[in-house]
């Protein structure tokens, strides 16, 4: 009897799992229908399309323009392109064959509670660093050594201020161009431009 019992319970335990598996009656589940019909997506789900959000711009500043870069406000006072630049004691310093100076002015205040080092010749990842940018095309500034108003390695204690000029060579092709140049500064990852032309 107990065997008849346990058979019987097994048969309905059967039914019930294959009546949940199967659905309604005359429906195939959907592995067993056509393929490509189950590959089709859900049209009843709605579709959720999240805005796309811009980058964020930086503003761009101009000649006559004070901006702040971490602990430094940075004034660029003037821009100009030239072969060669007047030196200390009748030196004088050339471009490059094919080429010109591209002459920043800049005024900056160091804004933090100990000394520092504007635009140091041996930077690391956090230094200030100044490029000048023609679209595609980024040139670093030239070290003046021995111009004494040469903006490298200028050393500032809390709240001073310094003025100088850093100096970059760009070719005859770009300098002589409409093209925009745009002076970028940078310092431990934050950054200011300054459009030149």
């Amino acid at each position: 009897m107990k065997k008849c019992f346990a058979a019987i319970l097994a048969l309905i335990i059967l039914f019930a799992l294959a009546a949940c598996t199967t659905g309604e009656p005359g429906t195939q589940s959907p592995s067993a229908q056509d393929p490509a019909a189950s590959s089709t997506p859900d049209t009843t789900l709605e579709e959720t399309t999240e805005p796309s959000v811009e980058p964020e711009t930086l503003p761009t500043y101009s000649v006559g323009d004070t901006a702040d870069l971490g602990h430094w406000t940075i004034t660029l006072d003037g821009f100009e392109l030239t072969a060669e630049i007047d030196g200390d004691y009748s030196t004088v310093f050339y471009a490059e064959e094919g080429a010109k100076y591209g002459v920043v002015s800049l005024t900056v205040v160091n804004n933090d509670t100990s000394a520092d080092t504007f635009l140091p010749l041996l930077s690391l990842r956090d230094d200030v660093r100044a490029t000048i940018c023609s679209g595609e095309y980024t040139f670093s500034a030239t070290n003046l050594l021995g111009h004494s108003d040469d903006m490298h390695d200028k050393f500032l204690n809390p709240l001073m201020s310094g003025s100088g000029l850093v100096a970059f060579q760009i070719p005859d092709t770009i300098a002589d161009s409409t093209d925009p140049l745009t002076l970028t500064i940078t310092c431990s990852g934050d950054e200011i431009s300054f459009a030149l032309r």
